[in-house]
C-alpha cells in the first residue's frame, strides 16, 4: 500500500505538470506540509504578502528569525508579468528565484530551461550547506544569501546574525549564482 500523497502537494505537482516544468526542491520531510496559499502559489507557511514582492521576503529574512520554508509558483501584475517564484529559507541559506515566465514573445523554451536549472541548483545548494552546517563549517547565525531576479537583480552575500545586513562590500552582483556555491565551505 502506497503513502497518500497530501492534497497541496499533489496539486502543485499537477500544476507544473501542466506547466511542462520539473518540481522544484522541497525536502522529502517538509513535502506534507505544502498547501495551496493562492491561485498558482504554493507553499510551507502561511503568508499574505506577495511573491512578486521579494524585497519584503528578503526584508523578513534579514531582519527576524524566520522558521524555514519553501514558497513556489507564479505571481505577478498582469499577463504580461508572469512571474516563477521560488523561495527558500533556512536558518543558513536564503534562496529568492524571480524568472519571467511565457509573457508575450519570450522564449519559454528558454525560460524553462533556466527554471528548471535553478529548481536542480536548490537541491545542490541545501544538500552541501546542510553538509557544511553538520560538519561544524558554518557557525551558527550565518547565512548566504542568493537573489536571481529577472525584476530586482542577482547576487549573493554572506550574512551574520538576525538582524543582519550585508555590507555592500561583500554582496556580489552577478547573474552567475552558481558562484556562491563555491563559497560554502568542504567538508
Amino acid at each position: 500500500m502506497s503513502a497518500q500523497i497530501p492534497k497541496g502537494m499533489s496539486e502543485a505537482r499537477q500544476y507544473f505538470e501542466e506547466q511542462q516544468l520539473d518540481f522544484p526542491f522541497i525536502p522529502s520531510d517538509r513535502q506534507a506540509e505544502i498547501k495551496c496559499l493562492q491561485s498558482d502559489v504554493y507553499a510551507t507557511i502561511e503568508t499574505d504578502d506577495s511573491p512578486y514582492d521579494l524585497p519584503a521576503f528578503l526584508n523578513k529574512a534579514l531582519s527576524e528569525k524566520v522558521n524555514d520554508y519553501f514558497l513556489f509558483g507564479f505571481a505577478g501584475h498582469g499577463v504580461s508579468s508572469r512571474v516563477m517564484h521560488y523561495y527558500a529559507v533556512s536558518d543558513h541559506l536564503v534562496l529568492l528565484f524571480q524568472k519571467g515566465f511565457g509573457n508575450g514573445q519570450k522564449n519559454t523554451t528558454k525560460e524553462r530551461d533556466e527554471i528548471n536549472g535553478v529548481f536542480h541548483s536548490a537541491k545542490i545548494f541545501f544538500e552541501a550547506m546542510k553538509e557544511a552546517v553538520d560538519k561544524g563549517k558554518i557557525p551558527e547565525g550565518r547565512r548566504l544569501v542568493v537573489i536571481v531576479s529577472d525584476i530586482k537583480g542577482s547576487g549573493w552575500g554572506w550574512v551574520d546574525g538576525t538582524p543582519g545586513k550585508i555590507p555592500e562590500s561583500d554582496w556580489h552582483v552577478t547573474k552567475d549564482f552558481l558562484q556562491a556555491l563555491d563559497t560554502i565551505p568542504d567538508p
